[in-house]
């Protein structure tokens, strides 16, 4: 995600330099920090009392620029403006099983708060998920849009599948939310909004309107004014983006290998719990035929059905705290990768197209020196040439909000993440390890003293 408006720093690295080797000493310094402060329009908020006289005595803010300064120290402060409003809180309340002739499908019911004008809920198919996300890819590229759930979940019931893909979808719709193009385009106000009746007709409306390239590509240039006036050199392009790919599809393929061990390990707790419970069962049935035959002995077997049933309660918590915590933080994480490769697919189709308008442009210079062109011919090369300019000012923008802002964003809020759900992970499974150990630790008190 970019333009966070709860993130109000952000240290980042210039990219040139930040995928090379130790040995390239002499590129490396040229990395200067930045910090990236957003601000809140209307207050001003974040920024101290010398730079907010910088700003107005040094330029006007507007929804479509920026401003910066360099501190004594060297370090660039670039502004980039937020939202005047909060994030709307985005909920999923339920799902709703619906029939339509022998078809059964489910629809997630999404309130926001506040809400849109006249607006209560709304209910989305899995499908109108799908579709918002294209528009927004389409609307915003090089900008990372997080990925949906995919469309099979871990689940041993149809109620826990659609309650996991609930909380996916909700989470989705929540991190789109908190970036500023996404949360202010029309694609999206129309997903929160528009009623299911008319719902494809707004669709419609909205991929009639696409806009052309060059329009996509000032838009872009608008949300990131300090990357667009940053020359983009051949050696980021030959080496940083190859690299930065090369680097993401290796953690890609590690990662699904780590998902699949984590889905037989889920397998395994799940199988651990049903075999615990039935064991918890079985000793139950023991004791109570040992205790209600006529002839037993005086000597009575040490009573140990509340520790088992700790010890099956244990087993039961464990294989949610794995999940929860620990399983569905990873596949969080494999799904941002896959998602942000995705950038680099497109921009592999652009650069593309790129190069095979360059050659054309090439062409036409060629047999522009040997010959005169025709009236059609001239026309086709005007063509020709725009469309590479259109191209190349686009691929220019986009590779650099990849490499200087997406990359660095997407992984600071990947790493933050994990650490948040391990630190959670680790102090609740200690929790119910600690309550399994003491519930046996009274066993052996208790088996001592009567045995004295």
């Amino acid at each position: 995600m970019s333009l966070n408006p709860s993130q109000e720093t952000l240290e980042t690295n210039n990219i040139t330099g930040q995928f090379r080797n130790d040995d390239d000493s002499v590129r490396n310094e040229e990395i200067k920090t930045e910090a990236v402060i957003e601000i809140d329009v209307d207050s001003k908020q974040g920024i101290s009392h010398m730079e907010k006289n910088y700003i107005i005595n040094n330029s006007k803010m507007n929804d479509n620029n920026n401003t910066s300064y360099r501190t004594p120290e060297g370090q660039l402060i670039i502004y980039r403006l937020q939202r005047t409003q909060s994030p709307r809180k985005i909920k999923i309340t339920a799902f709703e099983e619906r029939k339509v002739n022998f078809l059964k499908y489910h629809t997630y019911i999404v309130e926001c708060d506040p809400p849109p004008t006249g607006v209560i809920n709304v209910a989305r198919r899995y499908n109108d998920f799908k579709w918002l996300r294209t528009r927004l890819s389409v609307e915003y590229p090089g900008i990372f849009v997080p990925p949906l759930p995919p469309t099979k979940l871990m689940g041993r019931f149809e109620d826990e599948f659609l309650e996991e893909r609930r909380y996916d979808l909700e989470r989705f719709l929540q991190r789109i939310e908190e970036v500023k193009p996404f949360s202010e385009s029309p694609s999206f106000k129309l997903f929160l909004s528009r009623p299911e009746s008319t719902l494809a007709e707004g669709k419609k409306n909205i991929e009639d309107n696409t806009k052309t390239l060059s329009q996509i590509t000032v838009d872009l240039q608008s949300i990131f004014p300090d990357l667009t006036t940053q020359e983009l050199s051949t050696e980021i392009v030959l080496l940083d983006v190859p690299r930065l790919k090369e680097f993401l599809v290796k953690i890609e393929s590690e990662m699904k290998a780590l998902l699949t061990v984590g889905e037989k390990l889920f397998e395994h707790l799940c199988e651990l719990g049903n075999d615990m419970s039935a064991f918890t069962k079985a000793f139950d049935k023991l004791i109570s035929a040992e205790r209600n035959y006529p002839y037993k002995p005086n000597i009575e077997r040490q009573d140990i059905n509340k520790p088992l049933e700790e010890w099956n309660k244990f087993e039961s918590q464990q294989t949610e705290i794995y999940y929860e915590y620990f399983y569905r933080a990873l596949r969080h994480e494999y799904e941002d990768v896959v998602a942000f490769l995705e950038l680099f697919k497109y921009r592999e189709t652009i650069e593309m197209k790129w190069n095979k308008a360059k050659a054309r442009v090439d062409k036409w210079t060629n047999e522009q020196n040997s010959l005169e062109l025709k009236f059609k011919d001239e026309q086709t090369k005007k063509k020709d040439i725009e469309e590479e300019k259109e191209l190349a000012a686009f691929l220019a923008v986009m590779t650099k909000i990849m490499l200087q802002n997406e990359i660095s964003v997407v992984w600071k809020e990947k790493t933050e993440t994990w650490r948040r759900q391990t630190l959670q992970f680790a102090e609740l499974y200690s929790n119910v390890t600690q309550k399994l150990a003491m519930t046996w630790k009274n066993v052996k008190v208790s088996n001592n003293e009567d045995w004295q």
